[in-house]
Formats: C-alpha cells, sequence, structure tokens
C-alpha cells in the first residue's frame, strides 16, 4: 500500500514538472495519506503487535 502511494506520488510530480497534473492538491493529499500509513505503522509496532510495510522487491 505503501509502495502503490508512493509511486502514485512520483507519477503526480511527474505530470507537475511536465504540466499535466490540473489540481495540484493531489499532491498534498498523497503525502498525507503516506505519512497516515507510516503513523499506523509505528502505532501497531509500539502496541507490540507485529507490524511489516507492504513493500515488495522486484526480483531480478
Amino acid at each position: 500500500m505503501i509502495d502503490e502511494k508512493k509511486e502514485e506520488l512520483f507519477a503526480l510530480k511527474l505530470q507537475l514538472t511536465t504540466g499535466q497534473l490540473a489540481q495540484t492538491s493531489n499532491i498534498r493529499n498523497t503525502k498525507r495519506d503516506i505519512a497516515m500509513l507510516y503513523t499506523v505503522l509505528k502505532e501497531k509496532e509500539k502496541k507490540g503487535e507485529e507490524a511489516k510495510p507492504n513493500t515488495t522487491k522486484a526480483k531480478g
């Protein structure tokens, strides 16, 4: 989930650079979403639950 949001943020920044982004608030909202996901992970770690970020590494 976090990786997907990071990819979305990258795409939004690319669109901003090329002048194709209509709503710049999408960048801020995506950053906020990423921060919320990290916050939830930290809260789970503090509770003692095993929280692993949903990151996948490409094989190859």
